[in-house]
């Protein structure tokens, strides 16, 4: 039987038993919980060094879920941090009297952003409050451009525009936005002389176009943090070559190996055991969440929130929690807990899989591979009405967005590495469809 906690500690075990103090399966870890953060110290320092240098790009970039975003942040947050405010002599105009020296300004690219103009319309905002906007790190930007950005139509800034022969062309609504920033960078460099003003760009590869990003690159004068960019830089100095030399650095997140991940839940029992809670995961249960997330940091997170969740009452109760090799295949089995069967993506597979088995047998040989995928020849271990139509259930696959086809490489792998997750679940509890 599990030992019992005096009634005064019991009291106190209930209100602590928070989720995100563990895991972060959701959002990006931040400064808030940094501590959360596993690995890349030496990136991460790295990285800190190089939005340093004046009028640099620094560029983020790896698969879904490595934690692009998460190391963004930790770099913005230290480099925030790890400094001596700059002291400013007071004068007539001058902005405060202390100032910080690195300023990060964040853009996230949400649905609906099609441009490098919109991206750069949304940052110039002058009614976008949020710590993180351009006009609450920089005071008095938006009395100077308040009155010409009304003027624009945020649909004729969203338009791509194209003539055959001369190339890109900016209407006149994308030709404001530019002569706005440039105004904006003239403010910053004259009003916070002592201040690097950072720009941050985070899911950048969400953007349905690039062009525009290499002219922005080579022609500003403030330092830019681009983050999601999938494989390299080439598609962003597409319309600039002599962008790259503004690059200082690019880091591609890597997953996590093996010690990591222990590292991962280890930093949750510590937090467990600041807490006066028992929690403890066994060397079998991490090799198994290791084996089922290939080292997907966001997999992992997930994983462990999923445990919590399985077991978060138990542990307020005062239990004493060894989460084992079998805990884990139960947790698996488990419909209810959203961490470990996400909706989306078992949505996704199962509206793809309506239209016939033999989809499943194809997803099924991919679950088993790494989540980088595979090579189309090898996929050849199937019954002949399957492996005859290959070619016809991979392109419904395709058009499914479950995964996605390299035609050059020749390479088939999942969308996302959730996609990958929720086939290796029902792999490991045995799912078949139904018949």
């Amino acid at each position: 039987m599990p030992k019992r906690k005096p009634k005064e500690k019991l009291e106190s075990a209930r209100q602590v038993i928070r989720l995100y103090d563990f895991f972060s399966p959701n959002e990006a870890i931040n400064g808030g919980n940094s501590r959360l953060f596993v690995g890349r110290e030496l990136l991460v320092a790295n990285a800190i060094d190089a939005v340093e240098v004046p009028s640099s790009t620094v560029i983020v970039y790896g698969e879904r879920g490595a934690g692009k975003t998460s190391f963004a942040r930790l770099v913005m947050h230290l480099a925030s941090q790890l400094q001596k405010p700059a002291k400013r002599a007071e004068t007539d105009g001058a902005i405060g009297k202390e100032e910080v020296r690195n300023r990060f300004v964040w853009q996230k690219v949400s649905p609906g952003v099609e441009t490098i103009e919109d991206v750069l319309y949304r940052i110039l905002d002058p009614r976008a409050l949020g710590p993180e906007s351009l006009v609450s790190q920089f005071p008095g930007i938006a009395d100077l451009i308040k009155d010409d950005y009304l003027k624009l139509d945020p649909i004729k800034v969203m338009e791509s525009t194209l003539d055959s022969a001369k190339g890109r062309v900016l209407n006149a609504h994308q030709k404001l936005v530019y002569a706005l920033f440039e105004r904006v960078e003239q403010f910053i460099l004259g009003e916070f002389p002592k201040v690097k003003a950072i720009v941050v760009i985070d899911e950048l590869d969400q953007l349905k176009d690039l062009k525009g990003l290499g002219r922005l690159i080579k022609n500003s004068g403030l330092n830019f943090l681009l983050v999601g960019i999938a494989n390299n830089v080439q598609e962003i100095v597409a319309d600039h070559e002599s962008a790259k030399r503004k690059i200082a650095k690019e880091y591609r997140i890597p997953r996590f190996d093996l010690n990591e991940v222990s590292s991962l839940f280890g930093i949750a029992e510590k937090i467990a055991s600041e807490k006066d809670l028992k929690l403890k995961f066994t060397d079998g249960f991490i090799a198994e969440v290791f084996s089922d997330s290939a080292g997907i940091p966001g997999r992992c997170q997930k994983i462990g929130a999923a445990v919590l969740e399985r077991y978060g009452a138990d542990l307020a109760k005062g239990e004493r929690i060894s989460v084992s090799k079998e805990d884990y295949v139960n947790i698996l089995t488990r419909k209810d807990n959203p961490y470990i069967h996400d909706s989306m993506s078992s949505d996704l597979i199962n509206n793809c899989l309506v239209r016939g088995n033999a989809r499943w047998q194809i997803l099924k040989a991919l679950g088993e591979k790494d989540p980088d995928g595979c090579e189309v020849g090898s996929l050849n271990n199937f019954p002949p009405s399957v492996q005859n139509n290959l070619d016809k259930w991979l392109a419904e696959l395709v058009s499914d967005k479950v995964v996605v086809f390299d035609k050059w490489k020749k390479r088939v792998t999942f969308a996302d590495s959730d996609l990958w997750g929720e086939v290796r679940r029902r792999i490991r509890v045995g799912w078949e469809p139904k018949r």
